[in-house]
């Protein structure tokens, strides 16, 4: 079963600074750089994302399948914040061919977990992913080729 939202999990014009933990999970809903309407300009984006750092959001979830430029933004808007928020991102999805519009294949290769995973760090800017996870189970893929990939002589284990 589902929960019902709790009114004071809404991030409303009313309680927004009052609640800044309720931002974290909105953002990207709100057209940074995906999803509902149009992306925001990408300045304005590092903005909002470091005045919610500023009011005390300290979790910050991306992802691949929103677009290079999402990571961007990310990375560059709490380089400032590294050691106070957490950023999490996500890996599973091969990318959109020039004629497809949208992801919509998986995959969780081991070799495509490292390409993904090289990527992420450069466009996050960051030496390690705090908490990086498959956004999608691959159905293909067993799920011990998943759990324990080496990248560039790090061996990224599951959480004991």
């Amino acid at each position: 079963m589902f929960k019902q939202p709790r009114e004071e999990d809404e991030c409303s014009s009313a309680n927004w600074k009052e609640r800044p933990r309720s931002l974290g999970h909105r953002v990207w809903r709100h057209g940074l750089s995906h999803g509902y309407g149009p992306a925001a300009d990408k300045q304005q984006a590092i903005a909002l994302v470091r005045a919610a750092a500023e009011r005390g959001v300290t979790f910050f979830d991306t992802a691949q399948i929103y677009g290079a430029i999402n990571e961007q933004i990310v990375g560059e808007a709490l380089a400032p914040f590294r050691g106070q928020v957490v950023i999490a991102t996500k890996f599973g999805w091969k990318g959109a061919t020039p004629e497809e519009t949208r992801w919509s294949l998986l995959d969780s290769r081991p070799e495509h977990i490292r390409q993904m995973t090289e990527g992420s760090l450069k466009r996050l800017r960051v030496e390690a992913i705090d908490l990086y996870y498959q956004h999608r189970v691959d159905r293909h893929v067993w799920i011990d080729a998943v759990l324990v990939v080496e990248v560039d002589g790090l061996d990224l284990q599951p959480l004991q």
